[in-house]
């Protein structure tokens, strides 16, 4: 083909921007296009209708000339140029977090001990913000804790094989209720979109998630410290000038005037006694995470603390009763007791003076309640699951193989020899408090 006259470009956009500025100008052009379609399909969930029409008009005002300018030069003239340019700078001023944060929801899923050592990103983030609604989207299971501390709750049950209708009703009511800011753990990608599409402005959520693009800030979710301080992690991404604070909660005065009177019922004196809990859910046993320690050594260590002449008590949930049925034979003296509500048994571990308990939830509310602790561990990484604090004292052996739940299994094993710990170690443990 001969044209008769002398081309002016290369007639192609991209082309004509790496020969007259160089590779590092179409580089540098192709990473803004990149971050502008970003970030575009992040926050137009978040948009308003006026933002949502402004926003589409912008976009199309972009990708037409990029989509034209496979073929022709299309900055030869003014008038096309400025109009996509100023589509862009419309766009950036869209991007923009405006006004002020009043409401925040949280994603959290996981039992009572998960929510616990989550609770340090709901305080710093009020703290922090200080908006005018919490709203946490969590199971039946762990939702207790929120109650107890009036925390308003969305529940979200996925082992109930919850359907697509009622998975998209929630998401449908939540983004009614225009949230500001979500923070949300885990790594599933399905986290990641159910939180997009919800649509506050502002998401956190994990990096190693493989839909994280959907998130405007990302923290590591890697596990090398205390889990409460891995998701605090969230909160540093909006500001990582906020401290840290251990998991806490202020039993209503209530609460502890009547298990007080219970404790009197029983003979006992509060903060005097040693609470045992040697009991494990069922879930826990039908996950394939059984972690207790073996009946005839807390048949030991109770040996060995009536010796002593130390009061005691043993307590368990109701969903634990099966899980202590042999313990119960070996020790038929022993008082046991089975709190009615989860208020009650933080009041029993609260009135403590030490308690004595596995890798379970009543770790994570002794925790919470500053009591001092020998938490009995095998499988598990207590790096993870308790502060370093000598008012937290571990009680294990040390194997090869440990720790392995969670590091390179999701079941324990069948011989479980990280178990087999002695209740000599446990006891010279629990003399730290007893002789102080």
């Amino acid at each position: 083909m001969e044209p008769k006259y002398t081309a002016l470009a290369s007639y192609n956009l991209f082309l004509e921007l790496g020969i007259e500025g160089g590779i590092f100008a179409l580089i540098a052009f192709l990473v803004m296009m990149y971050y502008l379609y970003r970030n575009f399909l992040r926050k137009f969930s978040s948009w308003n209708v006026t933002d949502k029409i402004l926003g589409i008009s912008a976009i199309a005002s972009v990708s037409a000339p990029l989509f034209h300018g496979f073929v022709d030069t299309i900055w030869y003239r003014p008038y096309p140029q400025i109009i996509f340019w100023f589509s862009v700078g419309l766009l950036l001023n869209l991007f923009e977090d405006k006004g002020k944060i009043e409401k925040v929801l949280f994603f959290n899923l996981g039992g009572l001990g998960d929510q616990i050592l989550f609770l340090p990103v709901i305080k710093a983030t009020g703290e922090r913000f200080k908006p005018s609604q919490i709203k946490v989207v969590t199971e039946k299971r762990g939702r207790g804790i929120y109650d107890l501390l009036k925390i308003d709750v969305e529940e979200f049950n996925p082992k109930d094989k919850r359907s697509l209708g009622g998975t998209l009703y929630l998401i449908a009511k939540l983004s009614r209720e225009h949230y500001d800011l979500s923070i949300s753990t885990g790594k599933s990608p399905f986290i990641a979109i159910f939180m997009y599409l919800v649509g506050a402005p502002i998401r956190v959520g994990y990096r190693e998630n493989p839909f994280n693009f959907l998130y405007t800030h990302k923290a590591s979710s890697k596990r090398d410290e205390y889990i409460a301080k891995v998701h605090f992690r969230l909160v540093e991404a909006l500001d990582n000038s906020i401290p840290f604070s251990l998991p806490e909660i202020n039993l209503p005065e209530e609460i502890k005037e009547k298990v007080e009177k219970d404790i009197l019922n029983l003979s006992l004196k509060p903060f005097e006694y040693i609470l045992l809990h040697p009991g494990i859910s069922k879930m826990s046993i039908k996950r394939g995470i059984d972690r207790r320690w073996a009946p005839d050594k807390w048949k030991e260590l109770i040996d060995r603390i009536e010796e002593h002449e130390i009061p005691y008590i043993i307590v368990c949930g109701p969903d634990e009763e099966e899980s202590i049925e042999e313990l119960r034979k070996l020790t038929e003296d022993s008082i046991f007791f089975s709190p009615k509500s989860l208020e009650d048994f933080m009041g029993w571990i609260y009135f403590s003076k030490v308690m004595v308990c596995l890798d379970s939830a009543p770790l994570h509310l002794g925790v919470a309640l500053k009591k001092p602790i020998v938490a009995i561990f095998g499988p598990t990484n207590p790096k993870e699951i308790i502060p370093e604090d000598p008012l937290y004292q571990v009680a294990k052996v040390d194997l090869s193989c440990e720790p392995c739940l969670w590091e390179h299994r999701k079941k324990v094993c069948d011989t479980l020899d990280c178990m087999n710990i002695s209740s000599n170690i446990v006891w010279e443990k629990l003399l730290l408090f007893i002789d102080a």
